[in-house]
Formats: structure tokens, sequence, C-alpha cells
């Protein structure tokens, strides 16, 4: 997976068709677009323009995608040079930079971040149920009765980071236990690599680039975090009101084998709690997998 260089771009005015497929997936595209298209009898394909379709025929879709095991640790300095620059103009006090090690306040950490199970567990935390604030602080919300995520959660920022976080539960929510703790480091990683605002949150693009168990350990936290398993496995969803998150988490699933991933929408109602301003209702999107095999053992693996 590599960035993108160039994108080509047309102006079009006129009719566009909408396939639905049988899986729930939706396609776009103009009248004279080729599509290939299966025979049902001996599945022999051609091409063919998306007008002369009908109901009941196959079309070719992709069920998987490539996976480069290339990439074993993250670079603290390029992916904090990444960000914009009022992203590093948060403090006054300038980072650290050396071979080996990234410093800032009273905190250092190693420049080249090993990818563990931990940190990938972290970011799918994070990516599900985290949240940004002042003065370099990182939340994680969980469920009360959620002790083991709560616990994992807790062991894997330390392992990730060498930081100590706690839990705490507030008076007015005692349904929610929010993992909290404090790093300027460890803020600006997650700003960066997955985004602030729940809206604006996206997969880190190098999980691509990792290898499939690590790949995996993401997509279990996220959907432990945000999402359910059920009992026998052959089920999973993620929920979240970020398209972008639960698109590539789509990809994500079609590089690791899943036949067939759902992506579709619905609105929703916000819960208005007593004493907190209102929100206007919107859209949340929902992944969908099937025959969830490595989901069935819900416990978290650990190195």
């Amino acid at each position: 997976w590599v960035p993108i260089k160039y994108v080509a771009q047309r102006h079009y005015s006129g009719t566009l068709l909408e396939f639905k497929l049988e899986k729930g997936r939706r396609l776009s595209t103009t009248p004279d677009h080729e599509l290939v298209k299966a025979a049902a009898s001996n599945g022999k394909t051609k091409k063919v323009h998306a007008c002369t379709l009908k109901e009941g025929d196959y079309v070719e879709v992709c069920t998987a995608l490539p996976q480069n095991n290339n990439l074993s640790s993250l670079d603290i300095k390029n992916v904090i040079f990444a960000a914009s620059q009022a992203n590093l103009e948060i403090s006054t006090r300038p980072l650290d930079f050396t071979e080996t090690l990234v410093k800032s306040n009273h905190q250092s950490f190693p420049r080249q971040l090993p990818k563990t199970r931990e940190l990938m567990r972290l970011l799918g935390y994070y990516a599900a149920e985290g949240s940004l604030h002042g003065t370099f602080r990182i939340r994680l919300a969980f469920g009360a009765h959620e002790k083991d995520l709560i616990q994992d959660a807790i062991n894997c920022i330390f392992i990730t980071f060498g930081l100590k976080a706690f839990p705490q539960t507030s008076p007015s929510r005692p349904d929610v236990t929010n993992v909290c703790f404090t790093g300027r480091i460890p803020y600006l990683l997650l700003q960066e690599l997955i985004g602030r605002g729940a809206y604006n949150k996206n997969m880190p693009s190098f999980i691509f680039n990792v290898e499939r168990s690590l790949a995996n350990e993401f997509l279990k936290a996220a959907i432990a975090g945000d999402g359910y398993v059920d009992k026998k496995g052959k089920r999973s969803e993620f929920y979240s009101v970020s398209k972008q998150l639960c698109t590539s988490l789509f990809h994500l699933a079609l590089q690791l084998g899943y036949k067939y991933p759902r992506l579709r929408s619905k609105t929703f109602k916000y819960v208005r709690y007593t004493n907190r301003p209102s929100k206007p209702d919107g859209t949340i999107w929902c992944l969908r997998l099937n025959d969830s095999a490595y989901l069935k053992d819900r416990k978290l693996h650990k190195n």
C-alpha cells in the first residue's frame, strides 16, 4: 500500500445507475461503463456495459486485497513531522529527537515504536472509544462491566508507552469507566494516526502493511470497543459515525479474507442526558462481518 500520487477526474452530466448486490454492496456508475459479467451456467466472463445488466445477473467483485508484511516498527519522528503545523504548536516546548529516543518534557520514548499486539489493540481501542482532551490527556471510554477490556487497555498503554493509566468513573455516568493517561507524544501520535473527534477518525494506513495477526488484533479491539460478536462467532458488527473509519475497516476485512463484508448506514437519535447540550440526530455506519472465525475466541491474545 502506497500513497496515491495522481487522481484523474472529469465532469459528467447525465444518468447514473446504482446496483445493489445480494450481500449489501452498492455500486454507482455511468450507463456505458464496462463491468465484468459472469454466466450463471459455466462462470465464463465477459465485459458488458452497465446499462445492459438486469436483476439476477452475476458480476465480478473484489473478495480479497493483497497484503504486505514489510513494516515492523513505527518511526515516531516521521509520524509527528507529518502532522500539521497547528498540531506541532500545541506546546511551546520543542520535541527532542535523537537517533533512538524522542523526548518531551519529562517523558522519553523509543523513536522506533515496535508494532506489537499491544500497540495494535491500543490503536483499535482508541479508534472505537478514544478521545483527546486539553493538556495532552487521552481517554478511552468503556462500559463499567467490561472489566477485561479495561485491564487490557491499561496493560497495552504501559507496555507500549511505559505510562500508567487509571480507570475513572463519574457519578453522573456510573455505567461508564474511563481509562485515562497523559503524554504529549502519545497524544500527537493518536491525533495524527487516527484523528480527533468521532466523525474525523480513520484507520492508520500502515495497518494494511503489517502481519495478518497484528491487523487482526486491531480489528478485534475496535469491534470489542464499539461492536459485538455473536456467541457462535458467525457474525460481528462494528458501529461508528465515521464513514471513512468503517470504509477502511471494510477494506481491511477484504484483505484479511472475510467473504462479503457488508457496509451500511442508518439514521439514529442521540440519547439526551440531563444538564447536557442536545445534539442533532445523524448517520451511523455499520460494518458487518460474516464467518468471523478468529473472533469466535473473544479472549484477547497477548505476547
